[in-house]
């Protein structure tokens, strides 16, 4: 996953969701104004969260990778092997 994706998703996401993104918007200004502690913990845990499917995603592709590479290997080896 490109992070660059990422941000055109959330982008193209709030932009065409504009009504929904001002809602939650608003909650989240309203959840700091009222329960700041708890806005801050819920912060980490979010991006904890993002942050662990990012590395999930980074782990996949590397091995998607190598598997690829992998069938490749055994794609030439068998064809030189029937020649």
């Amino acid at each position: 996953m490109n992070i660059n994706y990422a941000y055109s998703f959330i982008y193209n996401l709030l932009a065409t969701h504009q009504i929904v993104s001002i809602c939650v918007a608003v909650a989240l200004v309203l959840f700091l104004w009222k329960k700041p502690k708890e806005f801050f913990k819920f912060s980490v845990f979010v991006l904890a969260m993002i942050l662990l499917f990012y590395i999930i995603t980074l782990m996949n592709d590397s091995m998607l990778g190598g598997v690829d590479n992998k069938h490749q290997m055994i794609n030439e080896t068998e064809s030189k092997m029937s020649q």
